[in-house]
């Protein structure tokens, strides 16, 4: 799958500590702020930047992987995530809009992304289906676009607020 470069420092990551990023998150949490958290009776800063760098993530030009989660590519991402004689699809909303896949069309190499995805970037308990980010995520690495891993994460906290 190529994704080497995105994961070439990952080795002696914490990922534990996402887990009390979410546990622990201050109330309004913005995109792009700095914070104080209190984590395992210590109190930390952490930010976009601090988040990359302690999970070994590079910071990328997110611009594109943005332009990509508001027009995603709805008719290549099932067919490179389940392959192209799968009869996946996306789950609409009442609005019409695209916004879960089920997990059982998944090709091997997809379920591994989204496990990891799950357990241990934005951590989820939901097995059956992935939200259209996590999607969207995972398309995104297998085409090796340009995203910046903690900004999606401070994204995510802070659509957990709202």
């Amino acid at each position: 799958m190529k994704l080497d470069g995105l994961y070439d420092s990952i080795g002696g990551a914490n990922f534990g500590i996402v887990k009390e990023f979410y546990a622990n998150k201050v109330p309004e949490f913005q995109y792009d702020g700095e914070y104080t958290i209190k984590i395992r009776g210590k109190r930390f800063k952490f930010c976009v930047e601090i988040i990359n760098d302690e999970l070994g993530f590079r910071i990328e030009s997110h611009a594109q992987f943005e332009a990509f989660m508001k027009r995603p590519a709805y008719q290549a991402i099932p067919e490179l995530l389940c392959g192209p004689n799968s009869l996946a699809a996306w789950n609409k909303d009442r609005d019409d809009c695209h916004s879960t896949m089920t997990r059982s069309n998944l090709k091997l190499p997809t379920k591994v992304l989204l496990r990891f995805i799950n357990k241990k970037i934005l951590p989820s308990g939901n097995n059956s289906t992935m939200s259209h980010l996590r999607v969207c995520l995972i398309y995104a690495m297998m085409t090796q676009m340009l995203l910046n891993m903690g900004k999606i994460i401070i994204a995510t906290m802070a659509r957990e607020d709202g």
